[in-house]
């Protein structure tokens, strides 16, 4: 049966992936993904502030859809963008350093920063 609601919509993926109560489906949803590359199944992640942490006054704000550590302490950031523009790849990029940094201020070492993984889901290239 397909459900009226779309789960690909912004706030119905970060209600999915992204909060406490549903934190078996995002470990189920990078297990699947991850599987060929985790030497174990995930079985716990503890899921992040998805505001990115601004450096200076001028940085503009950015907040990704999920934010999650395992305890690996490995990082990720899970994005799904229905459409394509012409300034993605600097958001992806972008997104991608502030979370860095910010997790870099944490561990106080980037030889002991965890590993960040990033998904995307692009249903349209323009």
């Amino acid at each position: 049966m397909r459900h009226a609601i779309d789960p690909k919509i912004d706030c119905v993926f970060k209600a999915l992936l992204g909060s406490e109560e549903n934190c078996n489906l995002l470990i189920h949803f990078l297990n699947a993904f991850l599987a060929q590359d985790l030497a174990e199944p995930l079985v716990w992640v503890d899921i992040l502030n998805p505001y990115n942490d601004k450096e200076f006054l001028s940085d503009k704000l950015s907040i990704v859809d999920v934010k999650a550590r395992d305890s690996h302490d490995r990082l990720y950031q899970i994005e799904i963008q229905l459409t394509s523009y012409a300034h993605l790849p600097a958001r992806i990029i972008y997104c991608g350093r502030i979370f860095t940094v910010s997790n870099l201020k944490v561990v106080k070492s980037i030889f002991s920063l965890g590993r960040l993984i990033r998904f995307g889901y692009w249903q349209k290239i323009y």
